[in-house]
């Protein structure tokens, strides 16, 4: 027998169990209206398709009243992966047949399929009150036997996979209560299967713990190499810092440097346009008195009648003018003078200027480069602990092999098709 592939083929494999040894009568009419709608609807691939078969077993339910129609539906209800309908079509089963052993087997796979542990180990305690005797016309005790060993692997992995699902005490209660009805076979066919799921599960166990192991020394591994990489990426970043820090300091130093030279260039030539302002200022205002002088002077020599008050007051004029043109023209000649110290003034303040802005420039662009440094360092530092916060060793074949060991599936087999002809061949005459 080949084991199920999920709980899904499990509860395919239990409720094939309903079958064996529950058939009260052959009737061809009904074994072939079971096969029509094996046919018809064991593979139903849509949601309307399922409906479908439903309505079809209803009709053929109606026509002819039979447990066994019931029961085959519960078999395509599985087959199309209808656990809980098929799990309401066994306790309608069980309404119609409440002394049947088999039925509470196959309601303790259900309930283990689904997840419901606590179900399924009343229905295991069912099974066992319902069991018959040993006949002692049959010694070999097939049935009896076989029924044991299940309820035996059904009970080891309760106890072994999900101990945590059920109460210690009731299993043990139970347990003790089954060994005492059994006798010395049916009681070795317990334990027997109990060891074999005892067994596999302790392979189960051991294949996750070496994975697990193996993936902790890998995940180690890598952790450390993950680390050692964000560690150099930030020694690196922070060489790039300190040397930026240091650039930027050598800069603004350069800049202060800057600043002093010009402003030890720029005094004296700030000294001497004061000078020669102060100068001009002055030539300004003694050629405003001289032409002040000049203009008195003229308007006394235009009402003059005498000759010879006309003659000194033009000589006065005369002597008042060259004063002043040679005034104005040492006035050109310190405007001159002012015009060649503006001039080198201008040139220094355009230097320090474009100095500056170089300088600025350069600094700007280490405090850009130096906070994208300090983004990138954050987001390394948040990666390292990301990586120191990683789970070492969870996997997925670790993962997958804890589901595995914690589905019923992993530890009971059963061959459902087998279990459809056995149906079918029951029903024949």
């Amino acid at each position: 027998m080949n084991p199920w592939r999920s709980c899904n083929a499990v509860a395919l494999g239990v409720l094939s169990l309903l079958a064996g040894g529950m058939c009260s009568a052959n009737d061809a009419t009904l074994k072939a209206e079971i096969e029509r709608l094996f046919d018809a609807h064991w593979e139903a691939k849509s949601s309307r398709d399922r409906e479908s078969g439903d309505a079809d077993f209803r009709r053929a339910q109606a026509a002819m009243p039979d447990w066994r129609l019931l029961y085959a539906q519960a078999l395509v209800q599985v087959a199309q992966y209808r656990n809980g309908d098929a799990g309401e079509t066994v306790r309608e089963l069980l309404q119609i047949r409440k002394d049947d052993w088999r039925l509470y087997r196959t309601r303790a796979w259900l309930a283990l399929a689904a997840r419901d542990y606590e179900a399924g180990l009343v229905a295991l305690d069912h099974c066992i009150r319902h069991l018959p005797a040993v006949d002692p016309k049959d010694p070999l005790d097939v049935d009896g036997r076989e029924a044991v060993g299940d309820v035996g692997r059904m009970f080891a992995f309760l106890e072994v996979a999900v101990p945590q699902e059920t109460d210690a005490t009731t299993r043990d209660r139970f347990r003790r209560r089954w060994a005492m009805s059994f006798d010395p076979h049916r009681n070795a066919s317990f334990e027997s299967a109990r060891n074999q799921v005892q067994v596999e599960h302790a392979k189960i166990e051991s294949e996750r713990d070496a994975i697990e192991k193996a993936g902790q020394e890998k995940a180690a591994k890598e952790k450390d190499e993950k680390l050692k990489s964000l560690d150099a990426q930030q020694a690196d970043i922070a060489s790039q810092q300190d040397k930026l820090r240091k650039d930027a300091e050598s800069m603004q130093a350069q800049l202060k440097s800057e600043l002093q030279t010009w402003e030890r260039d720029d005094l004296p030539l700030r000294v001497a346009a004061g000078k020669l302002d102060a100068q001009a200022v002055s030539m300004d205002r003694d050629l405003a008195i001289l032409a002040s002088d000049i203009a008195r002077l003229q308007r006394r020599l235009d009402f003059a009648r005498d000759p010879v008050l006309r003659a000194q007051l033009i000589a006065e004029i005369r002597r008042l003018e060259l004063i002043a043109s040679r005034r104005d023209a040492e006035l050109l000649g310190v405007e001159r003078e002012l015009d060649v110290v503006a001039a080198q003034r201008r040139l220094l303040l355009d230097r320090r200027q474009r100095a500056e802005a170089d300088l600025g420039r350069q600094l700007d662009r280490a405090k850009e480069t130096m906070s994208d440094l300090g983004k990138l360092d954050r987001r390394l530092s948040s990666q390292r602990q990301r990586v120191l916060r990683a789970n070492e060793g969870s996997s997925g074949s670790m993962r997958a092999l804890t589901i595995r060991a914690r589905v019923v599936a992993t530890y009971i087999s059963f061959p459902l098709l087998e279990e459809k002809q056995r149906l079918l061949k029951l029903l024949s005459p």
